[in-house]
C-alpha cells in the first residue's frame, strides 16, 4: 500500500511539472504577444507525452524493481496525464480571469478569423448554401464560449488524447518479470 502511495505522488508530481512547463510557456508565448491557445500550443502540445513516459519509466525502473505490467503502465500515465491537465486548466483559468480578462474574447476573435480564413475553402468542400447555414451556426455557438467551458473542453481534449497515446506508450513500457529458471 505504501509503494502504491508513492508511486500516486510520485504520478502527480510529474503531471505538475508537466502543468507548471506548459503554462510557464504559455505566459512566454503570450508576453511575445501572440495568443496562446493558437498555433502557437503546438510547440508544447507534445509535452504532457514526454512526462507521461518518463514518469511511468521511472516508476517502472526504481520502485516496482524494473517491472510492470501493461494496465498498471497505462494507469500510471493517465494518472500523470490527468494531474498535468488539472493543473494546466486551473492555472490557464486563473490566467484568463485574473492576469488577461480579456482572453476570452481573444479566443473567439482568433476563432472567427480563422474561420474566415477557411471560408473559401469550406465551400468547396460543402457548398456555398450549405456552408452559410454552417457559419451561422459556428458563429453562434461561438459567441456563447464561456472561460470555463472552453478550459472543460480543453481538459477533455487532454485526457483522450492522453488515454489514446497511454494505450500504445504501455506496450512500450511493459516488461514482464525474467524467470530465474534454467
Amino acid at each position: 500500500m505504501n509503494q502504491s502511495l508513492s508511486g500516486f505522488k510520485l504520478f502527480v508530481n510529474f503531471g505538475a511539472i508537466c502543468a507548471l512547463i506548459m503554462f510557464a510557456m504559455v505566459l512566454i508565448i503570450w508576453k511575445m504577444g501572440y495568443f496562446p491557445m493558437g498555433e502557437s500550443s503546438i510547440l508544447f502540445s507534445w509535452l504532457p507525452f514526454v512526462f507521461m513516459y518518463a514518469g511511468a519509466k521511472h516508476y517502472r525502473d526504481t520502485m516496482t524493481g524494473g517491472v510492470i505490467n501493461y494496465w498498471d503502465a497505462f494507469k500510471s500515465m493517465m494518472v500523470i496525464c490527468g494531474a498535468a491537465a488539472l493543473l494546466y486548466v486551473m492555472l490557464m483559468y486563473i490566467f484568463g480571469s485574473i492576469i488577461d480578462p480579456d482572453f476570452i474574447q481573444q479566443y473567439k476573435n482568433f476563432t472567427l478569423k480563422a474561420f474566415d480564413t477557411m471560408k473559401s475553402s469550406m465551400k468547396n468542400i460543402v457548398g456555398s448554401i450549405r456552408y452559410e447555414k454552417i457559419e451561422d451556426t459556428m458563429i453562434e455557438s461561438m459567441q456563447k464560449v464561456t472561460l470555463a467551458s472552453l478550459l472543460f473542453s480543453e481538459y477533455l481534449n487532454k485526457l483522450l488524447y492522453g488515454a489514446i497515446l497511454s494505450l500504445i506508450m504501455a506496450f512500450a513500457l511493459r516488461k514482464k518479470p525474467t524467470s530465474d529458471i534454467i
